[in-house]
């Protein structure tokens, strides 16, 4: 029993630990899962049965994806898509060569995304919530001051509701020049709303929930089929690992408060003098100027400051931090190049 207790003493000490470390928040940058750039030159089909801006969300959030100060995407007018589609029936029945469909007035466009709206669904389930009126009592009793109290207080029974939103929709992108389907995929969102006979407020109108959700299948989509930035939450190390001087103590110090402030680049300063002054043989030091790195977009020199730190913890004690490091920079090394690739063709 004593060891069972001494081993939860160790778990909650190290969760409080995990709890209360140093964080700073990474981002990323996260390839289109469809590789084939004719998805840059892009026509919009209009969407069926799109009473809830589906398209025109999409079209909005497409036009604002930009690197490096340029477009990702070329938006073909969506009233040539129409003919585009009349054009790749001939080409399918042998009629017409897609491939000289300049000639066709299609310009420069490479893909069509279409798709419909297969469900807007509302639904209401009703139950009962026990409430407390502590403004009513209904009992009471002489408490040890002599003094009446009330004991009880009325309850009562409050008609609730949840009210659920659901959209159901299919998207899909095809590549104009040999009809292959480059993406498809069905979105369900819902949104459930309570409400409850003694709210005092009132559910907003059913449109703008369908226009919320709308929103976010518009989003949902662009992450996927176009570069976009993850973000993720990564633990700083606040401890020594070696004995450090006085001098080293206090960059260390001012190098995780900088960091706190997002001062990465004085933060970067100091931590390079820290690596230094410790002759590389702190994987605290390594680590957190990684960490720096990765922050400010360096990916190889994190990989390389991690790779040090990893290389100090292996024949040390283990930090899961760095060896977690070690693995997210190895993926966001392959991440990058592939995502700058897709940006750069």
């Amino acid at each position: 029993m004593k060891i069972l207790t001494n081993s939860i003493c160790i778990a909650f000490i190290l969760l409080v630990f995990t709890a209360c470390s140093q964080k700073t928040t990474i981002k990323a940058l996260k390839p289109s899962i469809v590789e084939d750039n004719a998805i840059k030159k892009i026509s919009i089909e209009r969407i069926k049965n799109d009473d809830i801006s589906l398209s025109s969300n999409i079209q909005s959030k497409m036009n604002n994806v930009v690197f490096n100060n340029k477009k990702y995407f070329t938006i073909i007018n969506r009233s040539q898509s129409s003919n585009i589609l009349k054009e790749q029936k001939l080409q399918d029945s042998g009629l017409v060569n897609l491939s000289r469909n300049k000639q066709f007035g299609l310009g420069e466009v490479e893909s069509i995304l279409s798709g419909s709206i297969n469900a807007k669904q509302y639904d209401k389930k009703e139950f009962y919530e026990k409430r407390t009126n502590y403004n009513k009592c209904i009992q009471y009793e002489i408490n040890k001051d002599n003094k009446k109290q009330c004991s009880k207080f009325q309850t009562y029974n409050a008609i609730c509701s949840d009210n659920i939103y659901t959209i159901r929709a299919f998207l899909s992108i095809t590549k104009l020049e040999n009809a292959s389907l480059l993406y498809s995929h069905n979105f369900n969102k819902q949104k459930v709303l309570k409400d409850c006979n003694d709210y005092n407020k009132e559910l907003p109108p059913p449109h703008s929930i369908y226009s919320i959700l709308s929103n976010e299948i518009a989003n949902d989509f662009l992450r996927e089929i176009s570069p976009s930035y993850q973000y993720f939450t990564v633990v700083l190390i606040e401890d020594e690992d070696i004995d450090y001087n006085n001098t080293e103590e206090r960059i260390l110090e001012n190098s995780l408060k900088l960091i706190e402030l997002n001062h990465l680049q004085k933060a970067k300063r100091l931590l390079n003098k820290l690596v230094l002054s410790t002759r590389s043989k702190s994987s605290t030091a390594l680590y957190n100027l990684g960490v720096v790195n990765e922050g400010l977009g360096a990916l190889d020199e994190a990989y390389i400051f991690y790779k040090k730190a990893e290389s100090i913890t292996l024949v040390n004690d283990l930090d899961e931090n760095i060896l977690n490091a070690v693995k997210r920079i190895e993926k966001s090394l392959i991440n990058n190049k592939k995502a700058m690739w897709q940006i750069d063709n």
